[in-house]
């Protein structure tokens, strides 16, 4: 699984410095450079989200015939887990990559917004809203994992499901994200 997950965590750590050179500018001249950088290191890695996430439809399917204390054959296993929700995971992959780019945008943007015209707390409320977002993805996307590598359902299904399994405790699910985090 972690051979799939390597191109994101490559990309993710050849990025850094660029990363850091564009934060460390002065924020008026980094405001220039902001959407150069949200296209070269969020949206070309949402790709990259998606082979991750076929990965991870592999790994879940071990991890199950693990729990559930089948027999166990690695590679095989893998394979027929990619196989059986591959197609659902990447289209999950693919949502997922969307909506964290998208957040990362509003995120670093609110950031960059804060430090060059406008230091007010409404600025620092949108913030706090794009990370209370971002948990609220990282969740349901829990959820929608979940259910894909449990469930035979179609991606309608399991968009619905995850919804209203999500949202029926909120509270909680929040929580436990968030010690998990």
């Amino acid at each position: 699984m972690i051979l799939f997950f390597l191109p994101l965590i490559a990309w993710v750590v050849l990025n850094m410095t660029y990363r850091d050179w564009l934060f460390s500018l002065d924020p008026r001249e980094g405001i220039t450079h902001f959407i150069e950088y949200w296209v070269t290191y969020y949206v070309t890695a949402i790709p990259l989200w998606v082979i991750a996430f076929l990965g991870l439809s592999g790994g879940l399917n071990v991890l199950r015939k693990l729990a559930w204390s089948d027999p166990l054959i690695l590679k095989t296993d893998f394979l027929r887990g990619i196989k059986l929700s591959g197609k659902q995971m990447s289209l999950i992959g693919l949502l997922f990559g969307i909506c964290y780019s998208l957040i990362r945008y509003a995120i670093d943007w609110l950031g960059f917004y804060y430090r060059v015209f406008d230091d007010n707390y409404s600025v620092v409320f949108g913030i706090f809203v794009s990370y209370f977002l971002l948990i609220v993805l990282i969740t349901y996307t829990a959820y929608m994992v979940c259910m894909s590598s449990l469930y035979n359902v179609t991606f309608k299904q399991l968009l619905v499901g995850a919804f209203k399994l999500y949202f029926a405790d909120v509270f909680l699910a929040t929580g436990v994200m968030l010690v998990c985090l």
